[in-house]
């Protein structure tokens, strides 16, 4: 997602580079930090959980046809705490992001970053072997689904039930909006261009 950074580009084209999946598990009661380390490491203000907690992503390709892909990951050594997270929190459609970084070469900070993907949850799984599977799909699967909301009063109003914009949406294609006339239709200035002249309640001079 997103142009690499020059930096970025520099990084990947050294001979060694060391790189760290990074991902955000953005739930309602609170964010979950996880990378592909094996130590906790702190970036951007924040601490990432390590272990070897992410055991795999699989990721479509993209391609030219504007296909929405999915990412599924595999969560190694889960925690009952994630199990019930697993159940009873609402995670559809809530943000998931990923970054692809490149590391110092002892693997404890973070020198470039890129953002490879930014979806939604869409469904997550316990396994048999106590591994947890999510699945987080693109946000360009927003573009095929029916949009939910009108320009009409009643569907804005249910985000802004204060707001009476869409009130006179009805009116706009039938509106005569009269230019250079006065309140009574009679044409304001000279002809020509000249005479001059000031259009009531605007207090600016037209014609020349």
């Amino acid at each position: 997602m997103g142009r690499l950074t020059a930096g970025m580009k520099y990084a990947l084209q050294q001979p060694v580079v060391y790189l760290g999946l990074f991902v955000e598990f953005a739930f309602d009661e609170g964010s979950e930090y996880f990378w592909s380390g094996e130590n906790p490491i702190s970036w951007n203000s924040t601490t990432w959980q390590g272990g070897g907690l992410i055991g795999s992503i699989s990721m479509e390709e993209e391609n030219q046809d504007m296909k929405a892909r999915r990412v599924v990951f595999t969560v190694n050594n889960v925690d009952r705490l994630y199990y019930a997270t697993a159940v009873q929190t609402q995670y559809r459609n809530r943000p998931c992001r990923i970054w692809i970084n490149t590391l110092n070469s002892a693997g404890s900070s973070v020198t470039n970053s890129h953002l490879l993907e930014e979806g939604r949850m869409d469904t997550m799984s316990i396994n048999a072997d106590g591994t947890l599977t999510l699945t987080v799909e693109s946000r360009l699967l927003d573009l095929f689904r029916p949009n939910r909301y009108t320009m009409t009063t009643a569907s804005h109003t249910r985000i802004e039930p204060t707001d009476t914009f869409y009130d006179y949406v009805p009116f706009m294609p039938s509106a005569e909006l009269p230019w250079g006339l006065d309140a009574t239709g009679s044409q304001v200035g000279g002809s020509s261009g000249g005479g001059g002249g000031t259009r009531p309640g605007w207090g600016g001079v037209v014609g020349g």
